[in-house]
């Protein structure tokens, strides 16, 4: 009799945590009573110039853990947050939706092959693009989960983002194209002749994409009409972020400040190590990461080193700022806490396992995943 009301408590709850796994996420109605920039999230790293900070949330700079949640999935994309919504894309082809607050699983959003832009969304239209073998672009609509439509596209880059009702996206075949939200039809397409690792960033008008040959080019939002091309000397891997400078580097570790009018190197410098990073931008300073384990700032107009330090390890997530608190994770699972200002460490932690994505921020939280489905979400207790 034990045995088989044992057996009988194992099958409910195993169809309660298949039942919880399988539930769709739908956003509520209340996400529309709420203010368009609380809901929508149109970038990958930050803001649309990929300068990776947050400026509207309280932070002091200490690892305090508000909850952990083990989900034993790895990322495919970069995380993204709508208000208090945290979605992550993951390895077993879907998108997890969590409330921030709670941790509280709120569901999925089916996407039949793993994403690997993660989630951008703009009201109610939430967009992703799915790898090989799927290689297509799909929108949904969040509030009723029917697909608005789906288009086919390949190889595209880790990240795309959504200006004046546009996805701007580029692929490793060196496509960029920018994609009507309504319907996917394309508004306009350029060829940049090289292969493309890096997603694109908008600044004033203006796209820019940095290309594995060596190129930066700024392209018009509204048309893709070439604004420049300028050539740098090694492959651009690691993105652009645009500030009152724009600043890229090459593979071999070089770093360039660069006028984004008319794309004239305004200073350059070198750092030990190569560069798969986007840098970050805060005030006056920009910060790069290395896979030689160097985490620099320098000043944003001369490109005079500010500070350096030496992590020792591999450096991949594109680090981020928060309240002038640089957040850098490695590929041992080490998250770093350090002041913009002078490179003063002001925290570490011990994740587990490789942080390969950057944390995201949103309100009073901060979120890091690692790539052994460990999710933590930091904040002041």
């Amino acid at each position: 009799m034990r045995k088989r009301i044992s057996i009988i408590i194992f099958i409910i709850a195993l169809l309660y945590i298949l039942g919880g796994c399988a539930k769709r996420y739908k956003m509520s109605e209340e996400f529309f009573s709420q203010k368009p920039e609380s809901i929508n999230w149109n970038f990958f790293h930050g803001n649309y110039s990929a300068t990776g900070i947050s400026d509207n949330i309280s932070f002091n700079g200490k690892f305090e853990i508000l909850w952990e949640k083990k989900i034993r999935e790895k990322l495919t994309g970069p995380m993204t947050i709508f208000k208090n919504h945290l979605a992550m894309p993951l390895s077993r082809r879907k998108i997890a939706v969590y409330d921030l607050e709670s941790s509280a699983y709120l569901g999925k959003v089916k996407t039949r092959g793993i994403s690997q832009t993660g989630l951008v969304m703009v009201n109610n239209i939430g967009i992703y693009a799915l790898a090989s073998p799927k290689s297509r672009v799909e929108a949904v609509d969040l509030r009723s989960g029917k697909r608005e439509w789906r288009k086919k596209l390949s190889d595209v880059t880790k990240g795309s983002i959504i200006v004046d009702n546009q996805l701007i996206i580029s692929c490793l075949s060196g496509i960029i194209l920018s994609l009507n939200i309504a319907n996917g039809e394309v508004n306009w397409e350029y060829d940049c002749k090289s292969r493309l690792s890096s997603p694109p960033a908008y600044y004033a008008g203006n796209i820019y994409q940095a290309a594995d040959n060596g190129s930066l080019i700024s392209l018009s939002a509204t048309d893709g009409t070439v604004g420049f091309e300028q050539k740098l000397n090694g492959p651009l891997v690691g993105g652009v972020a645009i500030s009152k400078l724009l600043f890229t580097s090459e593979l071999d570790g070089s770093i360039y400040g660069i006028d984004p009018d008319n794309g004239e190197v305004v200073w350059n410098d070198k750092l030990n190590g190569p560069i798969w990073t986007t840098p970050a931008v805060y005030e006056d300073f920009v910060v790069w990461g290395t896979s030689g384990g160097e985490l620099a700032a320098y000043d944003v107009e001369n490109g005079e080193p500010i500070w350096k330090n030496d992590l020792t390890d591999v450096i991949k997530a594109s680090p981020i700022i928060i309240n002038g608190y640089v957040i850098c994770g490695t590929l041992s699972g080490q998250l770093y806490s350090f002041s913009v200002y002078d490179g003063k460490q002001i925290d570490n932690r011990e994740m587990g396992a490789a942080i390969e994505y950057s944390p995201v921020a949103y309100d009073n939280s901060l979120v890091v995943a690692t790539q052994k489905g460990l999710i933590t979400c930091f904040g002041e207790n």
